[in-house]
Formats: C-alpha cells, structure tokens, sequence
C-alpha cells in the first residue's frame, strides 16, 4: 500500500519547460474546441462503447451492481460526459481538467454529486485532494489522459498521481485508443455509424501525432483533436514503473448481442477503445499473499 509520506511527495517535483509547453498546448487546443467537444459526447462511439464500458469496468473491479456510495476523481473530464455518467450510477465525483473552457462547459450540467476544479493533472497535489475523504478515494476515471504524454516519463508520472489517489483497495480506469488500431479510415460506412475516425502519418511509431475526427452521421465534421500515439508495449512499461499491475480489455458496444449486432459488427472485429486497468503494485501483491 502507498503511504500517506510517498502521496505527499507526489507531484512535488517542478515541472520543466518541456512539460509547460506540453499543458499550454493541451489547454490552448481544449479551451479553443469546447463547445464542437460537447457535440462529441453524442456521438454513437461515445454513449455505446466508451461511457458503458468505463462504468462496467468500475463496477466489475468494484464489485458493485452501482456505484452508489462510492467516491471518485475524472481527470481530464473534458465536458464531464463521463463524470455526468459516473454521478447518475450513485458516486459522489470530482472532475479536473486542464481546460477552463471545459469546465465551464461541465458546469452547465449541473449535478449534486459533482464538483469541478481547472487543474493540472500531471501538478496535482495528490495529499490535499485527497483529504477531502476519509481515506482516499474509491476509483479513479482518465477518460484519454495518458495519450496526451508526448514523453514517456510522462506517462509513468501521471500513473503515479492517478494512483496516490485511491484508498486502499481503490481502482483506477483509463480509457485509451487502442493502441494497436491506430489508423481509422475516415472513408469508410464504419466512421459515420460510429462517428469517429483517426489518422497518422506513415510509418506509424512512439510518440507521433494522431490525430482524431468526430463525425455526425451525415458526414459533416464535428471537430479535429490531436494526441500521441503509443504503444501497448509503452504504456504497459510506464505505468508499471508508475507503480501499477495493469490489465488491458478491449471496450465493447452495450448491446445485448455485440458480435450478432449488424450496427457494431465492425466495431467489434476491430475495437477502436482499450480500457488499462491499473491497481498499486503493493494492494495486489498483498492481496495476493
């Protein structure tokens, strides 16, 4: 188990000007595409295949029918589609994103389980957040964080402040690509049913942009956003260096039959979205003993 000393040092070191200018960039792209964002949140992808299958990794890993009791954080909550998800199940969650247009965005949803800070992620000061519960908390949610490292460190550091969260026995879900699709043809019937494509430049490596489209079904565009591409391999070796077992799952469409389903046929040949679950090292190996 992380103690209360190693929390406290979380997120203590100061970043450098590489990290500045990397949380400059994911603000300035976020604050400039909130509302086309918003819109997003629409889109079959997201209410079939992402929001349900965050929600039934919690529930699965919790061992809950709801999350109904239970406290959690969303970082990088975006708009707070998830974390609007997350509060509607039972839970009592804090959402934090980098964006203040974002959050104002989230803000105008309002619900009684939620409250929303402007934060940096990678700066989060992990011991006062997590104060505001009796021992931490049960779950935290990173809906499409991690693919916004552009170095790997980074990615080992934000799997440390992810953890230093949780309580004892918590869980952590982060929403990814799927890091082994990595291009998503946008001229395809496939992109307008689910309503979202992905490009990158040739040949595909670690660390290069991709670039990702939502779509409404008529084809018109809804918006462009841009994370790094990495490998599972990468993610795997950073987030274990982070201090995290991490178990990886391809999302799946909430119908009743995916595989049978006509509509997701082709989502579920190749999964566009992998949920990482991540537990601290020292929980698993003691509950192993």
């Amino acid at each position: 188990m992380t103690t209360m000393a190693q929390h406290q040092s979380v997120g203590s070191a100061a970043p450098d000007d590489d990290d500045d200018e990397w949380f400059a960039g994911v603000r300035e792209q976020y604050d400039g595409v909130a509302d086309a964002y918003d819109l997003a949140d629409r889109t079959p992808v997201k209410l079939v295949v992402m929001g349900p299958s965050v929600l039934g990794a919690l529930r699965s890993e919790l061992r809950r029918s709801t999350l109904a009791g239970t406290t959690g954080v969303d970082l990088a909550c975006g708009t707070g589609f998830l974390t609007r998800l997350l509060a509607a199940d039972g839970a009592r969650v804090i959402g934090i994103d980098i964006s203040p247009q974002m959050i104002e965005r989230a803000r105008a949803n309002r619900h009684e389980r939620i409250e929303y800070r402007v934060g940096d992620v990678y700066q989060l000061d992990a011991a006062q957040l997590r104060a505001s519960t009796a021992e931490g908390f049960d779950f935290v949610v990173a809906g499409f964080l991690f693919n916004y490292a552009t170095r790997p460190e980074q990615i080992e550091t934000l799997t440390r402040q992810a953890l230093a969260l949780l309580r004892p026995g918590g869980v952590v879900v982060a929403l990814l690509p799927n890091p082994d699709l990595p291009i998503i043809a946008e001229d395809t019937p496939a992109t307008l049913r689910y309503g979202l494509s992905a490009a990158m430049d040739l040949p595909v490596r670690d660390g290069a942009p991709r670039r990702v489209t939502y779509w409404r079904p008529d084809g018109t565009r809804i918006v462009t956003v841009e994370h790094t591409h990495w490998s599972r391999d990468v993610y795997t070796r950073e987030m274990t260096r982070g201090g995290a077992t991490v178990e990886w799952h391809h999302c799946q469409p909430a119908v009743a039959d995916p595989a049978a389903d006509e509509f997701w046929r082709d989502y579920v040949a190749a999964p566009q979205h992998d949920i990482a679950v991540l537990r601290p090292v020292a929980a698993v190996s003691s509950q192993a003993a």
